[in-house]
């Protein structure tokens, strides 16, 4: 812009000059119409009185080519005018032009927010495919992450996302917001895009989880830590008898649900137990059947 700039007021000066010399050649046409007339005026007067044999050839021949030459210098005077105003018409063209590129060094966002990084620098060519900065509207952040291509058919738009980080004050609950539709052909994942909550805790740059849900079922689920693999690969839990006392029950298991702001693990029980049975959560390692189980309130 430092060098587009003195050239567009040089140009727009230079369109002041020349819509100048316009006013002056019209001026001049203004005046070579009036030198016209008058002798044109006189040349008719000449050819009466040289009809009445008042005046001589010699003096008609001269007011002729008077008038002539006038109407020579009006034919010029109009050309004349004409070649400005053309000139008038090319520094319009200049300034116009100086100003387009004036406009390619200003970048415009389409809506306001906070500038997160620049990623341009002064003196940079760029087009509509680069990447100049990013913008943060609305202090609304968005989650790229990389999903597998065979899972891709069970993402959809606008799906719910649990969001979290090492942080364990960082929970939040976003959404999908768009599946990009080309899949990188080294890695075989599409990048999703996930709009998240306004949050403080939040900055553009750090690494966060997600868990996309992809579906919802009803179910049974125990805390993970009640949950005993066997030595044969079952799944055991201790459930508590009638008698209070340590009952062993293989279970099924299905899928595992991770930590969160609402609670510790859990695991999905498809057989083995029925609802509202009691697990042993703390200490389940140690127990042996039969033993006496006392419930503690905290469980």
């Amino acid at each position: 812009m430092r060098l587009c700039k003195p050239r567009f007021q040089q140009a727009q000066a230079q369109i002041e000059v020349a819509q100048a010399q316009v006013e002056q050649q019209r001026a001049n046409l203004a005046q070579a119409q009036a030198t016209l007339a008058e002798a044109e005026t006189n040349l008719g007067r000449y050819q009466s009185l040289h009809s009445q044999g008042a005046v001589s050839a010699e003096e008609l021949g001269s007011r002729t080519t008077q008038t002539l030459t006038a109407r020579e210098s009006v034919r010029v005077a109009e050309a004349t005018v004409t070649s400005a105003q053309a000139t008038v018409t090319s520094r319009q063209a200049d300034v116009t032009r100086l100003q387009t590129q004036l406009d390619y060094t200003v970048l415009r966002a389409p809506t306001g927010g906070i500038v997160a990084e620049r990623l341009g620098n002064v003196g940079d060519v760029s087009s509509t495919s680069n990447q100049v900065i990013s913008l943060i509207q609305g202090n609304q952040l968005e989650l790229a992450v990389t999903v597998p291509q065979v899972q891709l058919p069970q993402v959809t738009v606008g799906a719910p996302v649990k969001v979290t980080a090492s942080d364990r004050r960082i929970q939040l609950e976003g959404a999908i917001q768009t599946i990009e539709p080309l899949v990188d052909p080294q890695t075989r994942t599409a990048q999703v895009i996930i709009r998240l909550p306004a949050s403080e805790q939040v900055r553009a740059g750090m690494f966060l989880a997600a868990a996309i849900q992809v579906g919802r079922r009803p179910g049974v689920t125990i805390p993970a830590s009640a949950v005993l693999p066997q030595p044969d690969g079952s799944m055991q839990v201790w459930v508590l008898s009638p008698e209070n006392t340590a009952l062993a029950r293989p279970v099924e298991t299905g899928v595992r649900v991770a930590e969160d702001a609402t609670g510790p693990a859990r695991i999905e029980i498809l057989a083995g137990l029925d609802l509202g049975e009691q697990v042993i959560v703390a200490g389940a390692g140690y127990v042996q059947a039969g033993d006496a189980v006392t419930v503690a309130e905290d469980f």
